[in-house]
């Protein structure tokens, strides 16, 4: 996504003028980033949580739908985000002892 942000091709498209190809090249540091964060339980985990599972889960939909789009992750790792954003939600509903919520 950097390379193609960086090199005009193809021609990226824009969502209140921000580049998409940097925005998805970041989402494969936030997800994970956000799910070590998540796992310190702090006060708000759980719906942090559904937050970036739900995020993930339509990242992997979309790309599924548009694997030839230049800023999918492919129908593969669509259904990859998809099957990991349903286990991160389960284990955040199946987990006890709460510090936080």
């Amino acid at each position: 996504m950097v390379g193609l942000a960086i090199t005009g091709v193809p021609e990226p498209s824009y969502t209140y003028v921000f580049d998409h190809y940097p925005i998805q090249a970041a989402s494969a540091l936030v997800i994970p980033l956000a799910t070590a964060l998540l796992a310190l339980r702090l006060a708000g985990w759980r719906p942090m949580t559904f937050l970036v599972a739900a995020g993930t889960a339509w990242f992997g939909v979309v790309s599924i739908v548009y694997p030839d789009h230049p800023s999918s992750w492919g129908t593969v790792w669509g259904w990859t985000a998809v099957a990991w954003a349903l286990a991160l939600a389960t284990l955040a509903l199946s987990s006890g002892g709460d510090r936080g919520v």
